[in-house]
């Protein structure tokens, strides 16, 4: 029997079957393939997820503890290295309620850190301080707001951890991420500017003006020349800055001069900044704001016609942009505004500025506060104030009735009328020599510093008050009102001052003595020149009203001490060691403000004025040079020349009397007060010989005619009640022959004739500019102020302005009329005389004792020849400046575990 085989067909549908399943098997391993490559690729996605959440956690954290750092660095100056280490309790982590939603670990030991390290001081190696130096060479400060510049440098890490986990299985474990930042606390010098302005700044000058040094305002920065040519430009020439904006127009529009109104529109004189120089050169490329192709201001306005207080729009973000990126390229970090991120200086603690609403700033000036007033105490200011700081502290009472002053701890004394009473800051009574009383109640007197004693003939008193001395043109009594047309009912009538006069060379002999251990001292002699003597030739060679004058040196073997005084005992002791620091300050009680509304004549203020005499020469210094800042919470005066010897070097070069020291032992200071007025020095001419050489004042201030025209022209009767006009150009009396005193700053009554010396020989009339002398009565007459004399300071200035638009009329004159002035420095036939000046111009805070705005109508306007100190350029600040902070984060980095625990670790945490 035959049996047949399997047919074809049967055999290839098995081998398609083991096609198929082969082919499927084939396809499940790709598609289990590529879903497990997904599911890797979901768990690496959602651990790198993870891990930026974790980072961007850290990085969180880390930024709430800095602004908590820099927020308790502003309010308290405690730079100690462990501060932040040693559990201040004040630095908090986010709460766990800020994480919800999130996949951050709250609690455990996973929970979020936050570490604040050591503070640590940073210095340059190039100086031997503790300062810092920006070098401009050094690419990293290109745009550093503080390049070229010294400042304290506290560079403070801050490390912070996070920690996320899945939670659904995903992301497989936890995931941590650390990092560190850094933050740079930078404690600016405030005199490390050439000028510093905490409120706009107005700068308009009429002639050309350099500034050298660096330029800095917290508010917004004006600038505009008075011209449409070169020869009234204005030049800035090192680094300026302004947490604001930098516009080309007059804040003020129109502003009063002395015959009615200016219209500034059409001014176009050039205001040029200088670029970053690119090595090798060192002078960079100038370049001016003004377009004269185009005819367009370059400013922060950008040619839109907006102003700094239009409302902000997308017009005006793209006109800062465009100002931004022109002037990064153009001026190379020189010239920068809130556009390219400069931050507001301000000192620690609570001492800020806001025009109109907060003056804090000037609390840097005034008296201490008890801590028992808890309502206004505040222990930070306290400690900032010079009414603490300074290691003498003078409490004068100017007026003519018992008031209360201010100790050094804010609690208060009692002052009769025209005493003072001299302290340490901790509270021992001083002695100054020539003082007449001191002890409770000024009781207390003693041939020690009595100076009718015979046991001390010959010792000239450092302080005297003299009452009703001088007036200040610029300064009216309080029925006028600014704004309003000047009639009989709103009469323009200047203030008779009370005068603090502190004689600058009598402390430095004092301080030499006191303090040093000198037996002898260089500097000029301030008696008055003798009349008809033989032996005047020699001292006049030496004496402070000779402007050719050298100094000399003076035998301090008679010159009286400082000493102390303990009132429990009676006892009078030695100048406590350790006291002197540098600083005085002088409290003015005339100085406080009115009690509005008291009956008590002891409540209401008689404006008075400190006056710095006969600071011609180096100042007062402990041996080491490290120099002198007088402060007072009164308006200050300057006459004649101060720590600089009146030889004046006009040119703008390396030896310019602004900017180069007069010898290598000129000392750093400072002078800072409420208001500051520069009073020309007083110049002598001597004529004849032996007993017939006789003396008269030529040029300069004298209190005598201090309410008189500084010039005739155009001067009207009706000055004080009919308003300016080409005809009533000037204030003051004019034409009335007034009397005035061989002493310049003689201690004048003005209810009587002031005294005039009885053994003068006749003076001819040719001898004395502008005035005459009377052979019957022995007096010397004149009908304006003298023309003032070309003076010169070598001082950083720390004072108040009054704002522009604050009132109606009030305009601040500008920083061109920094220094106030009030006698003829150009006008009626005179050359323009020079007032130099190298140092630091900073305007802090609101005048409140001289609130009076600028006015051209009390004088002629000098040749400025201003100019940043060569001292202060290489990082040598007088005492106590004030320091005015800044913070820049200047690193960011991640690290691992072992780096953040080895950081940890090193602070003891």
């Amino acid at each position: 029997m035959r049996t047949s085989s399997l047919s074809p067909l049967t055999r290839r549908r098995g081998s398609a079957l083991v096609t198929v399943l082969m082919v499927s098997l084939g396809l499940v391993m790709i598609i289990a393939s590529v879903i497990g490559y997904s599911l890797t690729e979901r768990r690496l996605n959602y651990r790198e997820g993870m891990r930026l959440e974790a980072r961007n956690a850290a990085e969180a954290i880390s930024d709430y503890g800095l602004a908590q750092v820099r927020q308790l660095m502003e309010t308290r100056s405690d730079f100690s290295p462990t501060r932040f280490t040693s559990n201040e309790g004040q630095i908090v982590k986010p709460s766990s309620d800020f994480w919800t939603g999130s996949k951050v670990v709250t609690s455990g030991a996973d929970a979020p850190e936050l570490l604040i390290g050591l503070v640590a001081p940073v210095v340059s190696s190039n100086v031997s301080s503790t300062l810092y130096y920006f070098d401009p060479a050094d690419p990293n400060n290109e745009y550093e707001p503080l390049r070229g510049r010294y400042a304290f440098r506290f560079d403070l890490k801050i490390i912070a951890k996070a920690t996320v986990t899945a939670g659904n299985g995903l992301g497989g474990g936890p995931q941590t991420c650390y990092l560190t930042q850094t933050l740079s606390a930078r404690a600016s010098p405030l005199f490390s500017h050439a000028v510093f302005y905490n409120m706009d700044l107005e700068v308009l000058p009429g002639a050309v003006m350099n500034l050298v040094g660096p330029v800095h305002t917290n508010g917004d920065l004006y600038v505009r020349s008075q011209g449409t040519t070169t020869s009234s430009s204005l030049n800035f020439t090192a680094q300026v800055t302004t947490a604001k904006g930098i516009w080309a127009a007059y804040q003020k529009q129109y502003y009063m001069q002395r015959a009615g109104y200016l219209d500034t529109t059409n001014f176009t004189s050039a205001v040029t900044f200088m670029a970053t120089p690119t090595p090798p050169a060192t002078t960079g490329t100038v370049t001016s704001l003004y377009d004269s192709t185009n005819k367009i201001w370059r400013d922060q306005a950008w040619n839109t016609g907006l102003t700094p207080t239009s409302p902000e729009s997308a017009t005006k973000a793209a006109a800062r942009n465009s100002f931004r990126v022109w002037a990064s390229q153009t001026y190379k970090g020189n010239l920068q505004t809130s556009a390219h991120g400069v931050p507001t200086y301000k000192p620690v603690s609570d001492l800020g500025y806001a025009e109109g609403t907060n003056n804090d700033a000037h609390k840097l000036i005034e008296p201490a506060i008890p801590a028992t007033d808890t309502a206004n105490y505040n222990a930070e200011v306290e400690s900032q104030k010079y009414a603490t700081q300074c290691g003498i502290q003078i409490i004068v009472n100017p007026s003519t009735v018992t008031r209360t002053g201010r100790m050094p701890d804010g609690t208060s004394i009692s002052i009769p009328a025209g005493m003072y009473r001299v302290f340490t800051k901790s509270g021992t009574e001083l002695i100054l020599p020539g003082q007449p009383s001191f002890g409770p109640n000024n009781s207390v007197t003693n041939p020690i510093t009595n100076p009718n004693s015979p046991l001390i003939a010959g010792v000239v008193p450092i302080v005297v008050v003299k009452q009703d001395q001088m007036y200040d043109m610029r300064r009216v009594v309080s029925t006028f009102t600014y704004g309003v047309n000047r009639s009989s009912s709103n009469k323009y009538a200047p203030r008779l001052l009370d005068i603090i006069d502190v004689d600058m060379a009598e402390l430095r002999s004092a301080v030499a003595k006191t303090v040093n251990g000198a037996t002898t001292v260089t500097r000029y002699l301030t008696a008055l020149p003798a009349q008809g003597t033989t032996t005047t030739a020699s001292n006049w060679a030496n004496n402070i009203y000779n402007s050719a004058a050298t100094t000399t040196t003076v035998n301090l073997t008679n010159a009286n001490l400082i000493y102390s005084y303990y009132p429990s005992s009676g006892t009078i002791s030695v100048f406590p060691t350790g006291t002197w620091n540098g600083g005085i300050y002088i409290q003015s009680i005339d100085a406080d403000l009115d009690i509005v509304g008291s009956t008590t004549p002891s409540d209401h203020r008689k404006d008075s004025g400190v006056r710095l005499i006969f600071g011609r020469g180096h100042v007062a210094s402990a041996s080491d040079g490290s120099g002198l800042t007088i402060a007072t919470n009164d308006a200050l005066y300057v006459l004649g020349n101060y720590n600089a010897d009146g030889t004046i070097d006009t040119s703008t070069g390396a030896t310019s009397s602004a900017r180069a020291v007069d010898d290598a032992d000129e000392t750093p200071c400072s002078i800072v007060c409420d208001a500051f007025t520069i009073l020309s020095a007083p110049y002598f001419t001597a004529s004849g010989s032996g007993t017939s050489t006789y003396y008269a004042q030529k040029t300069g201030w004298n209190d005598r005619l201090s309410d008189h025209v500084c010039d005739s022209s155009s001067w009207s009767s009706s000055w004080a009640t009919t308003n300016p006009s080409s005809s009533n150009c000037v204030d003051g009396k004019c034409n009335d022959s007034a009397t005035y005193t061989y002493d310049p700053i003689y201690k004048l009554s003005w209810t009587a004739s002031p005294t005039v010396p009885t053994t003068t020989t006749p003076l001819s009339s040719n001898i004395i500019a502008r005035s005459t002398y009377s052979t019957t009565s022995r007096a010397l007459t004149a009908n304006t102020k003298f023309a003032s004399s070309s003076t010169e300071l070598s001082t950083a200035i720390m004072t108040g302005i009054t704002p522009s638009n604050r009132y109606p009329g009030y305009y601040s004159g500008g920083l061109h009329n920094f220094p106030r002035f009030l006698e003829n420095n150009s006008g009626n036939g005179y050359s323009q005389r020079t007032i130099a000046i190298r140092g630091s111009m900073v305007a802090m805070y609101d005048s409140t004792a001289a609130t009076e705005p600028w006015s051209l109508r009390v004088y002629d306007a000098p040749n400025r020849l201003w100019g940043f100190s060569n001292l202060f350029l290489n990082g040598r600040f007088p005492p106590l400046t004030p320091r005015v902070m800044s913070y820049r984060r200047v690193d960011f980095t991640d690290i691992d575990k072992t780096t953040y625990a080895s950081m940890k670790s090193s602070w003891g945490l």
